[in-house]
């Protein structure tokens, strides 16, 4: 899994770099021409009239290409519908929450109460009909990775009002309701959030816990930005975060693992954020 991910970030960098060569090349042999009126355009290289790639060059890449391009053809499985991302809440939103969600219980071989991720971490929308590899790099184009946290009610207090004042977000095992940019009637499960008691949430990994063993919490970390805003949530305390580690897998490769196990997609809307 890595070396292909690997090699999908290397051929994009390559194919950039050849195509600022070439484009280079036929701008120095235009501007021979006339050196003091021709002007280089960066955003409109004319690669058409690059030379062509020696063979032996091409012949080097090709395997990793076709690779390449293999992965990312790879079907995973199928949707009836298109998944949107939406706020305050999108059938995307929702099931890659519900994905997180199940993949840290089974990590963990124990419930996991709340899932969490930021807006913008979804860039796309996932269209009707099949879904493959290349699909997953393009609504989640960033590497992602995931944490879990046992933290305090007051931590999911201040996560639900900072996704209330974005206007909603991905959320799973959490329902509530958004009233003049504050979150109201918050429920994990469905019991009211008692800030003296005790969740496990999964969430985008900032570093929160440095050192699990010594259960060390810094002001200056913090767990998760949503959208573009630089508002984020901050822990406290120490004593709001019990214990906390990294989960194994990015959050692109769980979407990929619950994706390989299911034969169709389909996700409604439930009305966990209105």
């Amino acid at each position: 899994m890595n070396n292909m991910k690997i090699a999908v970030q290397f051929l994009a960098c390559l194919l950039l770099v050849l195509s600022g060569l070439y484009g280079c090349r036929s701008a120095k042999e235009a501007g021979a021409e006339d050196s003091s009126s021709y002007h280089v355009d960066s955003k409109n290289i004319p690669l058409k009239q690059a030379g062509p790639v020696s063979n032996s060059f091409s012949s080097k890449y090709a395997p990793y290409r076709d690779s390449v391009y293999q992965y990312l053809q790879k079907q995973l499985t199928f949707t009836d519908t298109s998944l949107f991302r939406n706020r305050p809440e999108g059938r995307l939103n929702n099931l890659l929450a519900d994905m997180v969600r199940w993949y840290t219980s089974r990590v963990k071989g124990e419930r996991v109460d709340v899932s969490f991720i930021p807006y913008n971490l979804i860039q796309d929308t996932l269209h009707k009909g099949s879904i493959t590899t290349g699909d997953l790099y393009r609504i989640i184009p960033r590497d992602q990775s995931l944490g879990w946290y046992e933290v305090s009610g007051a931590v999911l207090s201040r996560l639900a009002d900072t996704v209330a004042r974005e206007g909603g977000g991905a959320v799973s095992g959490l329902r509530m309701r958004i009233v003049n940019q504050k979150a109201r009637d918050v429920l994990v499960g469905s019991l009211p959030v008692r800030e003296s008691s005790w969740y496990y949430l999964v969430a985008p990994a900032h570093n929160v816990c440095r050192n699990v063993s010594e259960r060390l919490v810094n002001r200056d970390h913090f767990i998760p930005q949503t959208g573009n805003s630089p508002r984020s949530m901050i822990f406290d305390s120490e004593s709001e975060v019990r214990s906390c580690g990294i989960l194994p897998l990015e959050l692109r490769d769980v979407v990929m693992e619950y994706m390989s196990n299911q034969n169709r997609l389909e996700r409604s809307l439930d009305n966990r954020i209105r």
